[in-house]
């Protein structure tokens, strides 16, 4: 049975929590009213047949995983993956910048600093812990620049995103007959 990458990874996800949920019951408590050998024995057998379950979903898990993975790289899905991450990195880093506002002009920091001079001419003995100011370093232009370099990474990431889920639909793995047994006997699908 041939299986979008999409829905692989939704079985992955199933089997997973399938996985997490199971609960292996190595200890029961044994009251003089019971027969012991029976309650042990029932017990044995309950947590052999979670451990077999077990055993199975880590198999179908495992053996999904490794198509997921050889089919990522011959479709691109990794390098895609990749200029993804990249640039959203990118994105982040820009739009810092994009927003930091631009620099004060030469004439309102020459203003700032001749009043810093004349507040410490004027309270000798009054500390201040005033001493300067802050701006940014990026000019008007640049900053224009790096709000139409953020515009065209996110077009790109969209671009990247649309591009990706379509080799996700498009791009699919054949599972075993043993994993779609289990499977099927799982109700996962």
């Amino acid at each position: 049975m041939n299986i979008t990458l999409r829905k692989a990874h939704s079985i992955r996800t199933t089997i997973e929590d399938e996985i997490k949920s199971l609960k292996f019951n190595y200890k029961i408590t044994i009251d003089r009213y019971e027969d012991n050998e029976e309650a042990i024995e029932k017990a044995a057998v309950e947590y052999a047949n979670t451990s077999a379950k077990r055993d199975s979903l880590l198999e179908a898990l495992y053996e999904i995983r490794g198509l997921l993975g050889d089919a990522n790289v011959i479709s691109g899905i990794n390098a895609m993956l990749k200029t993804l991450a990249h640039l959203e990195k990118d994105i982040v880093f820009i739009d810092k910048m994009a927003c930091a506002g631009p620099r004060l002009s030469e004439k309102s920091i020459i203003g700032k600093v001749n009043e810093l001079n004349n507040s410490e001419k004027s309270s000798v003995h009054h500390y201040s812990d005033s001493h300067g100011f802050q701006t940014s370093i990026f000019s008007e232009e640049h900053i224009e620049k790096q709000k139409k370099t953020l515009s065209k990474l996110k077009k790109m990431k969209r671009e990247s995103q649309e591009k990706l889920l379509e080799l996700n639909i498009k791009t699919k793995i054949s599972l075993s007959q043993n994993v779609l047994k289990t499977l099927s006997e799982l109700d996962i699908i």
